[in-house]
């Protein structure tokens, strides 16, 4: 079955591009094709004018029948004001219900992490913003007396690094004779000279009164520093009952995990959350409750257009995969594998091909670039 007829296909094509060629084979395929699908298009090639126009021809159609709708999911708002520009008023109705029309990070929060969210704390989303959540959780955590076992934890792993120190700065100090002799510095090279900076074990009472406050100032710089690199890496695994860091994962009914937790939660319950929190919050929901959202999603929906799919990352995906059966609801994404903006071999991408399809349609030209390009 054809999703358009070319009468339709000629009308979205006046409403996009009056005046000027009209659609191509390739792209009349891509405009017709009404199963599950991958469009493979590069920069300029109009893949986004395609699902344009098939937009406008469902808007024609609209209400879809059993009452379905359309979910149309983008990674910026600026795409969808792009489409409202371009489609104008027709697209008003795409906005209504039960169509969804935003971003993959607005469809989460509307329907999941706010759900999670009231459910585990009682609140509701303030921020979903990395920014905040980082100052949030650093000022949370420096407050934390220095014999917490969280910050004990972090002190530990400091002190486990290597804290190379420069020529210029050690003969700042005095040069590396009284560096060395009060411990404040070491040498760790085999080959050739190279000092570290050590956090412990001075020599206090030879350490000259003027270098005191100058070593200590570096030692501290070096803990916060440090330690927010540390503790900024810390994520909770709430399916697995764990603690991701840096390093070795942390038991989460541990002391220290136990704090990290505390504070999270205390985060949560103002409503601030960052955006990997967003995503954890909502499949510790799904797990808890059993939830099938797919039922949901099929009930709902009759499309699923996914919009330069080659910049979802695994979380994303794994949302997607979640929610939609592509077995009941019709998958078309649109993209490009050669601009991908996750590596194969980046743990926080790289799954994106979890998203492509056995149908596939190329859009091999560009109207941006010349053929020598």
């Amino acid at each position: 079955m054809s999703f358009a007829t070319d009468e339709e296909i000629i009308i979205a094509h006046e409403i996009l591009l009056k005046g000027k060629k009209a659609f191509d084979t390739q792209r009349k395929d891509v405009i017709k094709e009404d199963r599950s699908c991958y469009v493979q298009a590069c920069p300029g090639s109009g893949k986004t004018t395609a699902l344009l126009a098939k937009l406008i021809i469902l808007a024609n159609k609209m209400p879809l029948p059993e009452g379905k709708g359309v979910c149309v999911l983008t990674h910026t708002n600026v795409a969808i004001d792009e489409i409202k520009a371009r489609v104008g008023q027709r697209a008003d109705v795409l906005f209504k219900y039960p169509n969804f029309f935003g971003t993959i990070q607005t469809f989460l929060h509307k329907y999941v992490t706010a759900a999670a969210l009231h459910y585990f704390y009682g609140s509701q989303i303030a921020y979903v913003d990395d920014d905040i959540a980082k100052a949030v959780l650093l000022k949370k955590f420096f407050k934390l007396p220095f014999k917490n076992k969280l910050r004990g934890l972090v002190y530990n792993r400091i002190v486990g690094r290597k804290h190379p120190i420069s020529d210029d700065i050690i003969s700042a100090l005095g040069g590396a004779d009284i560096l060395t002799s009060t411990n404040v510095i070491k040498n760790i090279g085999k080959k050739k000279v190279i000092y570290d900076f050590q956090l412990n074990g001075y020599d206090k009472g030879n350490i000259p009164k003027n270098l005191k406050s100058p070593i200590n100032d570096i030692r501290n710089n070096i803990l916060e520093n440090e330690g927010r690199e540390i503790i900024l890496s810390f994520r909770v695994d709430w399916c697995n009952n764990k603690i991701l860091t840096d390093q070795k994962p942390i038991n989460i009914e541990s002391e220290s995990g136990c704090e990290y937790v505390r504070i999270k939660e205390e985060m949560f319950k103002e409503g601030i959350l960052s955006f990997d929190d967003a995503y954890d919050l909502a499949f510790r929901y799904i797990q808890d409750k059993g939830l099938d959202f797919r039922k949901i999603s099929d009930n709902r929906f009759k499309y699923l257009f996914i919009d330069e799919v080659q910049d979802c990352n695994k979380k994303q995906v794994e949302l997607i995969n979640k929610i939609f059966d592509d077995d009941k609801v019709i998958i078309q994404s649109f993209g490009d594998y050669c601009q991908a903006i996750y590596d194969g071999e980046n743990q926080d991408g790289g799954y994106n091909e979890d998203l492509r399809c056995e149908n596939v349609l190329y859009i091999k030209d560009s109207n941006r670039f010349g053929e020598k390009i």
